[in-house]
Formats: structure tokens, sequence, C-alpha cells
């Protein structure tokens, strides 16, 4: 078995910006990005899209957590543009 070390990172700005230096950031072997309203003020869906594809050219973020808000007047809009079906 081998055990991984990972966080949850926060992204703060709509440049991809995560919220863990890189001396913290450094040893670690998968980093999960999310956006959430207590780091960073919801965007529009263009602002929101760029800081998540900002956030995955850092070498750190490996996963993306989740897509939505946490508000409950809007847990069913979507944080970022997602191409749709052509089904």
């Amino acid at each position: 078995m081998k055990i991984l070390f990972g966080c949850e990172l926060n992204i703060v700005d709509y440049d991809g910006g995560i919220d863990l230096d890189e001396v913290f950031a450094s040893p670690l072997d998968y980093g999960i990005a999310s956006l959430h309203d207590v780091c960073i003020t919801p965007g529009s869906r263009t602002e929101n899209t760029r800081a998540y594809l900002k956030a995955m050219e850092n070498p750190k973020v490996h996963i993306i957590g989740h897509r939505t808000t946490v508000h409950l007047r809007s847990i069913l809009t979507s944080w970022f543009a997602m191409p749709r079906s052509t089904a």
C-alpha cells in the first residue's frame, strides 16, 4: 500500500491562485482545487471558468473538487461553463 499526501486547495482569485504557499504545497502528491465563496466572491461563468483553467496549470493541482456554489439559493447554478452535450 502506498500512502499519498494531499489536501484541498482554495482557489483565491480568477487567475487560479491557490491559498497554500509553495513551502507547504511542495511535498503534496495531490492537490484538490475548489472555489469556495468564503475565499473568493462568486464570479461570472467566464471568471470562474478562468479561475479553474488557470488553477489547473499549477503542477500541484491534480483534481477539481467541485463546481457548484455552497449557497442553498444557487446550489443548482454552475460555477463555470460546461460544454453542452450534442446528444
